[in-house]
């Protein structure tokens, strides 16, 4: 997988409505973290603060926003974003 393929999915998976987001280790309240390339490596970083983080755990690298989308349709969850970042699942 490329760095761009992965950015792509890490990108994903910070905008799902219906996974975490990969946060802050300084302060959980700022934004969600993002990806940037430093060195030919993948790192997240807090647009808040300084805080960075080269730990990406695999299901954020390897997420597949059809194959959740399609996941999440057979289970016929509705999903409204409220506020960012906190979800409401209505069955």
């Amino acid at each position: 997988m490329t760095n761009d393929e992965m950015i792509q999915n890490i990108n994903d998976w910070q905008e799902c409505d219906v996974t975490h987001e990969m946060t802050c280790g300084n302060d959980s309240s700022h934004k969600p973290l993002y990806p940037v390339e430093e060195d030919g490596k993948i790192i997240m970083k807090c647009h808040d603060c300084d805080w960075s983080q080269e730990h990406i755990p695999k299901c954020v690298l390897n997420f597949d926003k059809e194959k959740a989308n399609k996941f999440i349709e057979g289970l016929g969850i509705n999903v409204i974003r409220e506020p960012k970042g906190k979800e409401k699942n209505l069955f």
